[in-house]
């Protein structure tokens, strides 16, 4: 199944330090471990690239709860995620496994993408683990 990503995110992919991603939830696309995932720049466009390919490891859903302090820092935050279990991982720890330096930063890209009433999800968390291959 092909994934679409922003170039952006090429070298955190490429790198391994990303190796997973967030998707709005869709009744018409799931993905499942041992998947193979086609990762693309451009989807729908002219200039469509594949730039690898990779093995779905875990699957799940998740949502998003922050709150921000009186100073902008992120507080009371939680997140859930079935059956793939996140809740070992920091807040921080999971951001990075998504290719952000940390969760505020994560916060901030999908508050710039999607509404306030969207924000909260559901999403599908997408896994690949260490499988990635440049093609």
């Amino acid at each position: 199944m092909i994934l679409g990503f922003s170039p952006e995110f090429n070298e955190a992919i490429k790198g391994g330090w990303k190796r997973q991603t967030i998707r709005k939830w869709n009744e018409k696309r799931h993905f499942f471990p041992g998947q193979e995932i086609q990762l693309y720049n451009h989807v729908r466009q002219k200039n469509m690239k594949q730039f690898g390919k990779a093995f779905v490891v875990a699957t799940g859903g998740i949502k998003f709860y922050w709150t921000l302090d009186n100073n902008g820092h992120i507080q009371g935050y939680a997140f859930r995620s079935e059956p793939y279990g996140y809740e070992a991982m920091t807040f921080d720890q999971f951001a990075r496994a998504d290719g952000f330096e940390d969760w505020k930063e994560m916060k901030v890209w999908f508050e710039d993408r999607y509404p306030e009433e969207e924000l909260e999800g559901p999403f599908q968390i997408i896994n690949w683990g260490n499988s990635f291959e440049a093609v």
